[in-house]
């Protein structure tokens, strides 16, 4: 085994006809050397020493062609022994003694000899061809100039019938092993191509196994914005929790302010009948009025604030939208994508099948071949599993992508709905703005009317004549107020409605984010199987 391991080595850059033919002609020049001895020691007994000699010369000859053939000489190792091989049939044809018209045939078996061995060992047609040729002319020189002129009479007659019946069968072995090494040499070429179409096979599915990597990251990427997402989703909820609380203190302040105008309009009605205390009311109502006017102050500084706060709210609602737009593209060009591995693995099976066709006729040519096509059966049978395990890991592949692909599309109509419930949301969310920017606008109103009031009262007590006539107009103005005040505590109470429902719409919003967190996550997953399955495939 080790000599066939160091030819293998030797002819491991030459073609495939002769890297299976070396083996062959190793163990043909192996046989006749462990056979010539015996041969040599029978002469040397019988005292034939011309035999010994030739004997002798084809054993030399056939110990260099082993020595050329170790040297990497192919051609030399072939051809020393096929000419050595008809060198000593001549010889042997030569040294027959004439007697009969039958001995032609012998002659003809002589000659068989060197064509079997070209069958064996050769890596070419041309061989047989050459052999076969030399062999016709060999078997009619022997029968005219050797064996015809011995013979007579009924010998003579039918001596030319008994010379074209072992040529024809001569040439009808000629032909046949012409075939056979015709076939092998094709077989063994076959081989070779089917070979080569298995490396490109290996190399198509590791750029397979290269973009099913690169799918992998682009779904672990996916699932990395989904948590930015909801992290955003819950800043935004804790945003229109706090706006919720600062509209229910906007409305207790609304109410404390609504029981100052109601004290205010009592007493204004008590100026009619105290004009005694007037004075004294005059301040307590300018009192009341700079506390309302502050009260006016503090709730338009706060409306302002959570305006800005309404603003910024509307603004990351927005990029969250734009956000989702992205995610939504994503999942679209991994449906695409999906797709394209779907078409790729197709060509895979009917690569698969073909190859498996091309085993099956592999196995016919060497079934045909008989004996000499044994061991490319063997390797015919392994092409043939291999393209079954091959048909049968593209199955499995289409089906992964398959389910990849419906997980993506079901993550595909979430997103849409998800991105329609965000458009509801910031639609709700401009509606808010524009509450607080209203409210601002009558806070401002009524605090620009508290001053009025304050003014009036200091008219009130610079000229007692007009009290009437003032307190009069406080009432109208504290009625025109306590309006102004229930419009603004209807404003804060739509304003915690609205929190109340993006509150709510937010809690949507988390849920539908949580769930298509879990739809990418087993889309990342799915991704995994894919990668692995195609990372063994291209292993196998």
């Amino acid at each position: 085994m080790n000599f066939i391991n160091k030819l293998r080595v030797v002819y491991q850059d030459s073609s495939v006809v002769i890297r299976n033919q070396v083996p062959g002609l190793f163990f043909s020049l192996v046989i006749l050397l462990s056979l010539l001895p015996v041969l040599l020691v029978n002469e040397l007994i019988q005292g034939d020493y011309l035999e010994f000699a030739l004997e002798f010369t084809i054993f030399l000859l056939i110990g260099v062609a082993l020595f050329q053939l170790f040297r990497g000489k192919y051609r030399s190792a072939v051809t020393i022994p096929i000419i050595t091989s008809i060198l000593a049939a001549t010889a042997l044809a030569l040294v027959l003694t004439p007697q009969s018209s039958f001995q032609v045939y012998q002659v003809s078996l002589y000659m068989t000899v060197p064509l079997v061995l070209t069958v064996t060992i050769s890596d070419s047609t041309w061989y047989p061809a050459g052999v076969a040729v030399s062999g016709v002319v060999v078997i009619l020189l022997i029968a005219f100039t050797r064996i015809r002129p011995v013979l007579d009479g009924v010998e003579a007659e039918a001596f030319l019938e008994r010379t074209v019946v072992p040529i024809a069968l001569y040439g009808m072995a000629s032909l046949l092993s012409l075939r056979i090494s015709y076939g092998n040499i094709r077989s063994l070429q076959r081989t070779e191509a089917e070979h080569q179409h298995g490396l490109e096979t290996i190399a198509k599915i590791a750029a397979i196994v290269q973009r099913s990597d690169e799918n992998l990251n682009a779904a672990r990427l996916l699932e990395n914005d989904f948590q930015t997402i909801l992290a955003g989703a819950e800043r935004i909820a804790t945003a229109v929790h706090a706006l919720d609380d600062d509209a229910g203190t906007l409305q207790e302040g609304m109410s404390g302010a609504n029981q100052a105008i109601n004290t205010t309009n009592n007493l204004v009605e008590q100026f009619h009948h105290q004009v005694d205390e007037q004075n004294s009311v005059v301040l307590e109502a300018t009192a009341s009025v700079n506390q309302m006017s502050a009260s006016l102050d503090n709730v338009a500084d706060i409306t302002s604030r959570k305006h800005t706060t309404a603003e910024k709210l509307l603004v990351e609602a927005e990029q969250g939208l734009r956000t989702m737009d992205d995610n939504n593209q994503a999942v679209q060009d991994m449906v695409k994508l999906a797709n394209q591995l779907l078409e790729i693995n197709t060509i895979i099976s009917g690569i698969a099948e073909q190859t498996n066709i091309l085993s099956m006729n592999a196995a016919i040519e060497a079934a045909h071949a008989g004996e000499a096509g044994r061991g490319f059966s063997v390797v015919a049978e392994e092409i043939r599993k291999l393209a079954t395990s091959t048909s049968e890991n593209s199955r499995i592949i289409a089906e992964s992508i398959k389910q990849l692909s419906s997980g993506m599309e079901i993550s595909q109509r979430s997103a849409a709905a998800m991105q329609h419930s965000f458009t509801a949301v910031v639609k709700e969310i401009r509606e808010i703005s524009a509450a607080f920017s209203e409210i601002t606008n009558s806070t401002a109103e009524l605090s620009q009317g508290g001053r009025e009031i304050l003014s009036a009262m200091q008219i009130l007590q610079n000229s007692s004549t007009v009290i009437h006539d003032g307190s009069t107009n406080i009432s109208t103005e504290q009625q025109n107020a306590l309006q102004q005040f229930r419009h603004v505590e209807s404003f804060v109470g739509q304003i915690g409605e609205a929190s109340q429902r993006i509150q709510q719409a937010l809690q949507s919003i988390t849920e539908a984010l949580e769930s298509q967190r879990v739809l990418v996550s087993q889309s990342t997953r799915k991704s995994g199987e894919l990668f692995s399955a195609v990372s063994q495939l291209a292993a196998q």
